[in-house]
């Protein structure tokens, strides 16, 4: 049976969203159960344009431009029925360079402390090329724990390609959305953290492995995505 559901976010970018859809096609096919797109373009014919070009997949307009992040949350977190136990969250312009064991990650998922599985990504900007990498840009030695086949943290929550045990993220951020307050990616990260000492954030593999995705997008809203 399966037990993923994906949620990929979009702005109208059709030049991404299609090498990206078709890098994860065979994943997809063999393991995801509901397959939806969030477009946050605001652009009724780009709306038009992904329900012709991805009949199987549900198309959710947010209704204008670039609603970012807190809109995200809130859709799926409060207004969305996710229905399968865990979620796959995409941007529109990643793409899957190897192939993923299910069985591993979703192992890795059920140990109660963590809250999302990411995939690393290759550096982007200056500084983490600079740096080696995204990880090693903050590495310090004791702030990314290598574990068995994943490494933990408590240094930020990601949209980058992840999977979300979805019980558990409901139930920790919701508290933070109780007031339908609006935040970045990075105050719902620091939020979420604080509030919860016990819960951690996790990647696929070890620390200094290769990127398992590659970031093709470049300028979304005046800063890197």
């Amino acid at each position: 049976m399966k037990q993923i559901d994906l949620i990929i976010t979009t702005n109208g970018r059709k030049e991404y969203i299609v090498p990206t859809i078709d890098s994860w096609k065979n994943f997809i096919d063999i393991n995801i159960n509901n397959k939806i797109i969030i477009d946050d373009s605001g652009n009724k014919e780009y709306r038009d344009w992904l329900t012709s070009t991805f009949p199987d997949f549900q198309i959710l307009p947010l209704g204008e431009k670039n609603m970012g992040f807190s809109f995200l949350m809130k859709t799926w977190l409060v207004d969305l029925s996710i229905e399968s136990k865990y979620l796959l969250l995409l941007e529109d312009d990643f793409l899957l360079l190897e192939e993923l064991d299910i069985e591993t990650i979703l192992n890795i998922l059920d140990n109660k402390h963590l809250i999302e599985l990411s995939l690393k990504r290759q550096a982007w900007s200056a500084e983490e090329i600079n740096a080696g990498g995204m990880i090693e840009r903050i590495f310090n030695g004791t702030n990314f724990i290598q574990k068995d086949g994943w490494f933990e943290h408590r240094q930020f929550f990601t949209t980058n390609p992840s999977f979300i045990n979805v019980e558990r993220l409901k139930k920790y951020s919701k508290p933070i959305y109780k007031n339908s307050e609006l935040m970045s990616e990075g105050e719902f990260g620091l939020r979420l953290f604080a509030n919860n000492p016990e819960v951690y954030a996790a990647f696929l593999g070890n620390i200094f492995d290769k990127p398992k995705v590659e970031h093709i997008g470049y300028v979304r809203t005046g800063v890197y995505e």
